[in-house]
């Protein structure tokens, strides 16, 4: 009795899992057609958006503009002020899920970044010096986009330059690794590490109480999510700009 009793139950376990899956492989497969036709938009949008101006700015034929100009900094423009914050949300949403589950002694699952569903970021206050913080990284960010990635001479001068020591598609590949990814993001961690370890000790010692606490550790994984993000976008930009001399 007591084995068939056993074997029911697996029986409605494997067919409870089985319906959890499929609703979960329906779910993803919305998620992705939502995501494709956004993406199918947004590029119509951007190749409208890119003749209209490449008409608009060559108006004057006096002064005439190339086309490949209009398109980097339309791209570069709407990757700074569009899929940055979007990114930046994504990153910071998953930092915080890791950090909530390490602080429980969960270890967070093997699944990579935006592989699975995390909760939403705990709310808390926000002192006017931290509004301050988080503004000026936005507007020092998006400043520095466009500067270093919005000139096409300033992409086709990175491009060459790291052409130089390259050997081939791998090392060049490398190089932009570590030339646009890996040596920015030290650049901009190793500071912020500096900057809070002060706080991150106070936070280790319980100085603080419980919502003064969640706020110091919602801003740190506000500033090192930011700063993933923004290495991400500045790849993002550096391979657009690299496209473009290649194929326009």
């Amino acid at each position: 009795m007591g084995t068939h009793s056993d074997a029911r139950g697996g029986g409605d376990r494997t067919e409870r899992l089985r319906d959890g899956r499929g609703a979960a492989v329906k779910t993803g497969g919305l998620v992705l057609a939502k995501i494709v036709a956004l993406w199918c938009l947004l590029t119509l949008a951007c190749l409208v958006a890119w003749l209209l101006l490449t008409v608009i700015v060559n108006t004057d034929q006096s002064v005439p503009v190339s086309s490949q100009l209009i398109f980097i900094y339309l791209m570069v423009s709407v990757l700074a002020f569009g899929l940055l914050p979007v990114m930046h949300m994504a990153v910071y949403r998953w930092f915080w899920h890791r950090a909530k589950s390490l602080k429980h002694d969960a270890i967070p699952g093997d699944d990579g970044f935006g592989m699975q569903a995390t909760p939403s970021v705990s709310l808390s206050r926000k002192t006017p010096s931290q509004v301050m913080l988080y503004f000026s990284c936005y507007l020092v960010g998006i400043a520095l986009l466009l500067f270093a990635f919005g000139p096409f001479g300033h992409q086709i001068g990175l491009i060459h330059f790291l052409e130089r020591p390259s050997f081939g598609s791998a090392s060049f590949g490398s190089l932009v690794g570590l030339a646009v990814g890996l040596l920015p993001a030290m650049t901009l961690t190793v500071p912020l590490v500096i900057l809070s370890g002060r706080e991150r000790r106070e936070i280790s010692r319980g100085v603080h109480d419980d919502a003064e606490t969640l706020r110091l550790q919602l801003k740190h994984e506000w500033l090192f999510s930011f700063v993933a993000a923004f290495v991400m976008i500045s790849l993002l930009c550096f391979v657009t700009g690299l496209l473009t001399y290649d194929y326009l």
